[in-house]
């Protein structure tokens, strides 16, 4: 079998950079008209009802208070442009938003390959670089970066992380130093603090790489480190004080301010970051709860075979190999900490978004271990291009088929909010409402609001912490203790909540309330994502009513059973 010669696209980097950047957003084209879902409608609300200028958010958290929440002014600026550009609930909105991430997403391709260019010369650089812009592009966890406009944050930070440290880079060979490089990697990182907190990680990835490359001239070589890293300490130090002004928290998340030490959590975090890089759907829910399931009984073992071979492969790799690794870890502790505050040893295809930084890291060192094979061998390079090609054929048919859940979820959920009965009454309490459909969030929040946009929502409406899943079973939580171990949907189709705590709700009580069969349900533990009202509420109204999804449409039925014959 012929392949042709890699030189001739090596030698072509702008037509190379062109086809990536091409083929990158082919993948996503489809999705750039879908529906907005969940929290993308609270967005919009915030941004259609806020009552002080855009500036005002960058000493606020998102929702215009000083309590808790999040910082990440720039998600306020994204959607309010959205909102200018016509809201969700036009397709002019949708194409905006859906745009604006993609864009992103495939600047992140394009500095990628640039960084790799800059890292090692020659035709090898444009080789890591395009080899680590392909792995990244293709990458199945990015969909719910790219296509949720609610998680845009996450490619506008990383594309800002990346940016800064391409400045960075070439300021490490100049001759001498000029005004860019020390305002733009500030700059950059600015922006990428003011989207999500994970661009915190900057400052000391160029630091390591400034220590592991040093040369001689040494206190030469030190001093132009710490010029480059003297304006981004200072922007550091400064986020932190608007950050701690805006909402009260320096470092935690919503309403958390601590940290968790659960090494167990912490090393399951750490396998999910890498599997979900290569691995969708179910392949990836299998290997998940067989590792996660050997991690709770066999820790020591699965240590030891973690970081035996990889600290024997680093002991013989170049510096640069070290930094790619390290600068790895470093991007996964942001990702650890929210995963200890607030996803205790769950595994879902939720929350891939958070492995969208670290990605760019291990896009590198897949490259880099590709690069380094092709020099190893060479009776075998048609070999190794084989193989390279159907890891290649993998990723994009796994990515393709993540992008068609978003297409069909986001239509659905639409779907579920378009057929809600005009006329229901007054006060209505939602059980049942769709929240996920294989890792694609639909109603886990927003619902009222984007009732409100059409013009349907209830004069009292009140969306319980209720819902159900659409399709078979997309995670699991595992507590160290062994106890309240669910299911988010049994495979016998039985009445199951995940919490922690035992369920208080039982499928009798539910069931005879609601006049359904019994399904699978799940009740929200956050309390940022549910509301006051209770599962079971007591009406205070005499046309009060229930309404519950069915799968096939909405179903209203009178709430008059008082809450002590339907709660156990």
């Amino acid at each position: 079998m012929m392949f042709p010669d890699p030189r001739w696209f090596l030698d072509r980097p702008r037509l190379l950079l062109a086809a990536l950047l091409l083929g990158a957003a082919l993948f996503f084209l489809p999705n750039l008209a879908d529906p907005f879902v969940s929290d993308d409608w609270h967005h919009l609300w915030i941004a259609g009802h806020r009552t002080q200028p855009l500036l005002a958010y960058f000493t606020t958290n998102y929702e215009g208070t000083t309590s808790g929440g999040s910082y990440r002014p720039l998600v306020n600026v994204l959607w309010a442009a959205v909102d200018a550009a016509g809201g969700g609930m036009s397709l002019s909105g949708r194409l905006f938003g859906h745009t604006a991430a993609l864009a992103a997403h495939l600047l992140c391709v394009a500095l990628l390959f640039l960084i790799g260019r800059m890292l090692v010369p020659g035709r090898r650089g444009t080789a890591l670089g395009a080899l680590a812009a392909l792995f990244f592009a293709l990458m199945p966890n990015h969909p719910e970066a790219v296509n949720w406009v609610g998680a845009a944050s996450d490619p506008i930070a990383t594309a800002a992380v990346l940016a800064g440290l391409l400045v960075y880079l070439d300021a490490r060979q100049a001759a001498r130093l000029d005004w860019t490089h020390l305002v733009i990697p500030a700059a950059a990182m600015a922006v990428g603090l003011a989207a999500k907190e994970t661009a915190i990680v900057l400052p000391v990835v160029i630091g390591l790489h400034a220590l592991l490359t040093l040369r001689r001239p040494w206190r030469a070589s030190l001093a132009r480190g710490a010029a480059l890293l003297a304006p981004l300490v200072l922007v550091a130090v400064a986020y932190l004080l608007i950050r701690f002004r805006a909402t009260g928290l320096l470092y935690g998340y919503y309403g958390a301010e601590r940290i968790q030490t659960d090494l167990m959590v912490a090393a399951r975090t750490f396998l999910a970051i890498p599997v979900s890089q290569f691995l969708a759907g179910p392949a990836r829910s299998h290997l998940m709860q067989a590792l996660y399931r050997g991690i709770d009984t066999h820790a020591e073992t699965y240590l030891l075979a973690t970081l035996v071979p990889g600290l024997l492969l680093l002991f013989r790799a170049r510096r640069i190999v070290w930094w790619l690794a390290a600068s790895f870890l470093l991007a996964i502790v942001p990702v650890m900490q929210f995963g200890l505050n607030h996803l205790p040893g769950r595994w879902s295809d939720e929350g891939e978004r958070y492995a969208y930084l670290p990605s760019a890291f291990g896009a590198m060192l897949a490259a880099w271990a590709v690069i380094a094979l092709w020099k190893r061998v060479h009776r075998s390079r048609p070999a190794l291009i084989a193989v390279c090609l159907a890891v290649v054929a993998v990723l994009a048919g796994q990515l393709a088929a993540k992008n068609a859940v978003w297409f069909r979820a986001s239509r659905f959920a639409e779907q579920v909010a378009r057929s809600w009965p005009a006329d229901a009454a007054r006060q209505v309490f939602v059980y049942g409402l769709p929240d996920n459909l294989r890792g694609v969030p639909l109603w886990r929040n927003g619902f009222a609001q984007r009732l409100e946009a059409a013009g349907t929502r209830p004069a009292d409406l009140r969306v319980s912490d209720i819902r159900t899943v659409m399709d078979e079973p997309h995670g699991f939580q595992v507590n160290d203790n062994g106890q309240n171990v669910f299911w988010y949907g049994d495979p016998d189709d039985t009445f199951d909540v995940v919490g922690p705590t035992p369920p208080d709700r039982v499928a009798t009580s539910y069931g005879t309330l609601l006049g359904q069969p019994r399904f699978a349900v799940y009740a929200l533990t956050y309390r940022h994502f549910a509301s006051d009202a209770l599962a079971i509420p007591e009406p205070t109204r005499s046309d009060a009513a229930a309404a519950f999804w069915t799968g096939q449409g909405w179903t209203i039925r009178p709430l008059s059973l008082p809450p002590g014959e339907a709660v156990q």
